[in-house]
C-alpha cells in the first residue's frame, strides 16, 4: 500500500504548491482507496483535492496542528474509490501574506480487488 507524504516548508506569501505533481502516483495505475490528510500549523492555507473528476474539497481549510506530522486514521479526513489512470491531486495555496506557513500532505492509497 503506497503511502505519499510531501512536507512545504515555508510556503510564501500568495504562493501555491502542487505537493503531489510528478509523483509516481498522481496517476495511479491501479484501482485503489484514496484517503488525503492536510496539516498545515496556520488558517492561511486554501486547499483543493481532487481525486480523478471528483472534487473532494473545493477552497478549504487544512487540518491545523502545531506539529505538521499526519497520524493515520485520525488525520486522514477525506476518502475517495478512485479508477486507474486516474489524477490525484492536491493544490495548497497561502492566502493570508503569511510567508512561515509548513504543511504536510499525504495520500494513503490502497488498492482494490
Amino acid at each position: 500500500m503506497p503511502l505519499i507524504k510531501v512536507t512545504t516548508t515555508n510556503l510564501a506569501a500568495n504562493a501555491t504548491s502542487f505537493p503531489l505533481q510528478g509523483n509516481q502516483y498522481e496517476y495511479l495505475p491501479f484501482a485503489a482507496q484514496v484517503n488525503f490528510a492536510i496539516i498545515a500549523n496556520a488558517a492561511t492555507i486554501d486547499t483543493t483535492v481532487f481525486s480523478g473528476s471528483d472534487v473532494l474539497q473545493q477552497g478549504g481549510p487544512p487540518s491545523l496542528k502545531t506539529t505538521i506530522v499526519s497520524v493515520w486514521p485520525d488525520d486522514f479526513l477525506l476518502e475517495d474509490t478512485a479508477g486507474a489512470g486516474e489524477r490525484i491531486s492536491v493544490v495548497n495555496r497561502e492566502t493570508g501574506g503569511v510567508a512561515t506557513t509548513d504543511l504536510e500532505t499525504a495520500v494513503r492509497i490502497s488498492p482494490l480487488g
